[in-house]
């Protein structure tokens, strides 16, 4: 779906959001919008508002292609 989208701005919305490490108790969001959802986690867990792309392994970045390509944007995040 990422590969036919044309429009930058709904490219934004592939977008990895949220990490969720459930070994440590901690959500991570880079979801930027008014309701934070790392201001919601449960007792005993840790929030945190963070870019947590390096955390996850390149073979799972389904926004890069096999060129090493970013397919939202330039700079990772559409930046």
């Amino acid at each position: 779906m990422l590969l036919n989208e044309k429009n930058y701005n709904e490219k934004l919305a592939y977008n990895p959001s949220i990490l969720i490490d459930f070994e440590n108790k901690v959500l991570k969001s880079n979801y930027a919008e008014p309701e934070s959802f790392e201001d919601f986690v449960p007792d005993g867990w840790s929030g945190k508002y963070q870019n947590f792309e390096e955390e996850i392994p390149q073979n799972q970045r389904y926004w890069i292609d096999e060129n090493g390509r970013n397919l939202i944007g330039e700079n990772g995040y559409g930046e």
